[in-house]
This record gives structure tokens, C-alpha cells and sequence, in this order.
């Protein structure tokens, strides 16, 4: 699903949680994760409990997602990387903040982050999966 949404940048802002469209290559996604929580840990999931945890995560990818397309036309409309809009900002973010009533946020800005969509993407999807790991009664991986 984010490989899909990476292809094609549009797609996460088109689909509906509330109205979902009939998509047939979403299908087969659908019923992979389906099957995947038919019985995990032994125990056997009511369809009501397995498609909660489905839709989930798709609206997690989705979430990520919709901001693909927003990112990619920021490039094109400034012609600058990711990288470089935030080596040009961070300066002045960091003249603009107080670091007495913000710290936290200090130290943040004035550490070298790597944080991307796809990092983002990546650490939200395994905390998510961790704490489906509790919901199914197992033990969360290692961050």
C-alpha cells in the first residue's frame, strides 16, 4: 500500500474511509491482512475485530500517504529537496525560538533528525504493530 501511494500520489486523497470505492487491486490487500489476523497468536477473531484491525492500518498508510503528493509538488514548485528547504529554514527557526520556554523543542531543532515520510512511515507502522502485538497478546518488537 505505500509502495502504491508512492507510485501514484494522488490515490490517498481520493479514497474514502467513510464511502470506500470499489477498487479491485485493493481488494487482494484487503484480504491478505484479513487472513493475517484470522488466527494470530491462537486465538481465532470475529470478521468485526479483523476488519477494525485492517482498516486501521490502511487509514495509517493513507494518513502517511496524503502527503506524498504535497511534498512532491513543494519540490517542484520551490526546486529545492526536502533537505535543502529545511537547511534554509532551520536557521531562522531557531532564531525565532525561545529556548527558556521551549527546550524540548531546542534541543529538536538543533539536532540533525532525520525524519521523512518514509522514516515516519516506517517507525508509526511498527508502533502500530506493537501495540496490535499487546491487543493479540504477544510481546512487542524491539524499536
Amino acid at each position: 500500500m505505500w509502495g502504491a501511494f508512492q507510485r501514484h500520489p494522488w490515490a490517498a486523497h481520493v479514497m474514502s474511509m467513510t464511502r470506500p470505492q470499489i477498487v479491485p487491486h485493493g481488494v487482494p490487500h484487503t484480504e491478505a491482512l484479513l487472513a493475517a489476523f484470522d488466527a494470530i497468536s491462537g486465538q481465532a477473531f470475529d470478521i468485526d475485530t479483523r476488519m477494525h484491525l485492517t482498516v486501521s492500518v490502511f487509514q495509517f498508510v493513507r494518513g502517511v500517504g496524503v502527503s506524498i503528493e504535497p511534498a512532491l509538488l513543494a519540490r517542484q514548485d520551490t526546486g529545492m529537496t526536502d533537505e535543502e528547504w529545511m537547511d534554509r529554514t532551520v536557521p531562522g527557526l531557531r532564531a525565532a525560538v525561545d529556548p527558556r520556554r521551549y527546550p524540548h523543542f531546542t534541543v529538536a531543532a538543533s539536532t540533525d533528525i532525520d525524519l521523512t515520510l518514509d522514516s515516519l512511515f516506517e517507525f508509526g507502522l511498527a508502533r502500530l504493530l506493537d501495540g496490535y502485538a499487546v491487543f493479540l497478546g504477544e510481546t512487542p518488537s524491539a524499536p
